[in-house]
């Protein structure tokens, strides 16, 4: 791949009518994004740890881009871990995962990255982990 596929896979042009460019000025527009993450853990003993973390995406769409989603992503979780012998974890994790996805026009997509978007999903996520270090 070179430079100028790479640098356009992810950008729209603006004067662009049902795939025939509009000669003129034509401009190109890329999304726009940013995204914050945080976590602390803390040793209650050598043996037992807790973390509580989250993160924050912003996915901006540029106006030219029709039928694309502006997204806003964010999760936040907490998890126990214990090692009760050297190099041997058992951990406990519980996750709460949310999304929002609208289109330029303010409504809800039709379909997003391949599957049908609801504008807000949220889940949660359970984890028991087992981890032998070798």
């Amino acid at each position: 791949m070179n430079a100028l596929n790479s640098n356009l896979r992810d950008a729209v042009v603006a004067n662009n009518l049902g795939g025939v460019p509009v000669v003129g000025n034509a401009s190109i527009q890329t999304t726009k994004a940013w995204s914050v993450a945080a976590g602390f853990r803390h040793f209650w003993t050598p043996a037992l740890r807790s973390s509580i973390f989250g993160a924050y995406s912003d996915i901006n769409q540029p106006a030219a881009g029709v039928g694309l989603s502006d997204i806003k992503y964010w999760n936040v979780g907490v998890n126990t871990i214990w090692s009760p012998v050297r190099n041997l974890d058992l951990g406990l994790e519980v996750v709460y995962h949310n999304i929002n996805a609208r289109t330029q026009a303010g409504g809800v997509p039709a379909i997003t990255g391949g599957g049908v978007a609801r504008g807000q999903e949220g889940a949660w996520v359970g984890t028991f982990r087992v981890q032998r270090n070798f």
